[in-house]
């Protein structure tokens, strides 16, 4: 029984966690509470399939980055307003973490020919549109 809890926790995690940066209602314990579970549990269930909420978390976020950076014209503040993050420097700080570069010379780097143009109401639609 836990074997299958811990499968869909685990399969439905980025869901969870995407929609919660969205509404900036992703800590561990809001989270946890969308799975109606205990945050120490959670937790524990975490680690036994070998993983963290931290480190989940940061794979969603390091997703969406790469997303607003590759389909948007979002400003890189922007980007860390909409991933959560208290200031564009520490956006900047995990983006570099995740992929040796800055966010500024990634963008630049990567083709930018399919490049959504967006205003603040819209990238919440963005985000939250299936398939992205």
């Amino acid at each position: 029984m836990h074997e299958l809890q811990d499968q869909k926790l685990l399969v439905r995690l980025p869901e969870v966690l995407h929609l919660g940066i969205l509404s900036k209602q992703f800590s561990a314990q809001d989270i946890s509470t969308k799975f109606n579970i205990n945050e120490r549990t959670m937790h524990r269930r975490l680690k036994t399939a070998g993983t963290s909420f931290r480190n989940e978390l940061d794979k969603v976020r390091q997703t969406l980055g790469l997303q607003l950076l590759s389909n948007t014209n979002l400003s890189i503040a922007e980007i860390a307003d909409v991933l959560a993050y208290k200031g564009s420097s520490t956006f900047i700080r995990a983006f570099k973490r995740w992929n040796d570069v800055s966010p500024q010379t990634w963008r630049r780097s990567n083709d930018q020919e399919n490049l959504i143009t967006l205003s603040k109401s819209d990238k919440v639609y963005l985000l939250s549109r299936k398939g992205n």
